[in-house]
């Protein structure tokens, strides 16, 4: 067996002994079978029986819930897309930036929302993100997401600080 607290801060921290459920020995029939216990993979699971609780769901994870990816970034929520609002502007147009940029900061709320409403003890705090320019050669990319922000109609949710 790993030492899976060893992981990351968010495995090290729980309070579950993070040991390994055990393996499916025999066939099992279900309407649908996902395949991993990361974030997607569990909060796939509880729509899905939100909305049809009929539903037989399995859950298979080779490690342990919340382990890869999730477990090593577990500490965060964060409304970032994989593309900043500038390049969601740049390929995309106003419109779509501003709806995918809303859909995202809504996922944070989502999540403070679920575990309140479900009692689910994830010490969940919304805070705020900060981007640092560490040099001269930072300051046009924060100018620019800046700038976005301002140009998809969402001017409140960034603010540039000098020095």
């Amino acid at each position: 067996m790993s030492d899976y607290r060893g992981f990351s801060y968010w495995l090290d921290s729980t309070c579950d002994d993070l040991t390994p459920r055990p393996p499916l020995d025999t066939s099992v029939d279900v309407d649908v079978a996902i395949l991993g216990a990361g974030f997607t993979g569990l909060w796939t699971a509880y729509y899905l029986l939100r909305r049809q609780p009929s539903l037989r769901v399995a859950v298979v994870e080779r490690e342990i819930a919340g382990f890869g990816a999730s477990g090593r970034n577990g500490g965060w929520c964060t409304s970032n897309f994989t593309l900043g609002a500038s390049e969601l502007l740049r390929r995309f147009g106003r419109d779509q930036a501003h709806a995918t940029q809303t859909a995202m900061f809504d996922t944070v709320d989502e999540v403070g929302r679920v575990t309140r409403e479900e009692g689910i003890d994830a010490n969940f705090r919304k805070g705020g993100e900060i981007y640092l320019a560490r040099g001269p050669q930072h300051l046009a990319a924060l100018q620019s997401s800046h700038k976005a922000f301002e140009e998809i109609g969402l001017s409140g949710y960034s603010v540039l600080l000098d020095a």
